[in-house]
């Protein structure tokens, strides 16, 4: 017997790790991409990873800084949205700074900040609060903001005050930079287990589930 196959049993291995990979994608919440940006998967947004690039500055100031940023070969940065609608509360989980809190870093209400993830700088220490891009429909000289160090959010900030700004990003499903981190660790695997099919697919007596043989 020659021309042993073991196409079909590698190209079954490659699919499910790829799948398995996407998966994972989906749940991972947080990815480092190495490039100074975190992707939250669950929300298909892309943060800064240092949360205190521009220190403090008033809304606008903190809305030109994050319209116009240019981090990372990618343009569409701006501030993060609040729920106004949770306006004085914690477990506001509908916001994006309060969904990145809660849900994705797992911190308790009213504090403290005890994970941080793979952030940097995220500040907990007078001011406290983060602008966000959200404007009460009614009251447009102020804005909302989200405090760090306790996650509780407000919608009565003057936009004259200085407070902290972080910068982030909608992506589309998948980044570039997410797809390779998974292709990295998937083509190792992939090459061990074919190399594996090839030497066990070497004698056809007895023939090994997954290979095949053809005379």
């Amino acid at each position: 017997m020659k021309n042993i196959h073991c196409v079909r049993k590698v190209t079954w291995l490659l699919s499910i790790l790829l799948v398995y990979g996407v998966s994972a994608s989906a749940h991972a919440t947080l990815v480092d991409n190495g490039d100074g940006t975190v992707t939250e998967t669950d929300t298909n947004l892309m943060w800064l990873k240092n949360a205190n690039t521009p220190g403090l500055i008033n809304w606008g100031d903190a809305t030109d800084w994050a319209d116009t940023l240019v981090f990372a070969g990618y343009r569409n940065w701006r501030l993060p949205t609040t729920d106004e609608t949770c306006d004085g509360g914690s477990n506001c989980t509908e916001s994006e700074m309060g969904h990145l809190y809660y849900v994705s870093l797992g911190n308790p209400a009213h504090g403290p900040l005890g994970n941080s993830g793979p952030f940097s700088d995220i500040q907990t220490s007078p001011p406290y609060d983060y602008w966000s891009s959200t404007v009460p429909p009614t009251l447009p000289g102020v804005g909302c903001v989200f405090n760090w160090s306790v996650g509780g959010q407000q919608c009565t900030a003057g936009k004259s005050n200085h407070f902290y700004a972080w910068s982030v990003r909608d992506i589309s499903v998948p980044e570039p930079s997410t797809l390779f981190l998974f292709a990295s660790a998937l083509l190792p695997l992939a090459w061990w287990r074919r190399r594996d099919c090839a030497s066990s697919c070497a004698d056809p007596r007895p023939v090994q589930a997954g290979c095949s043989f053809v005379r």
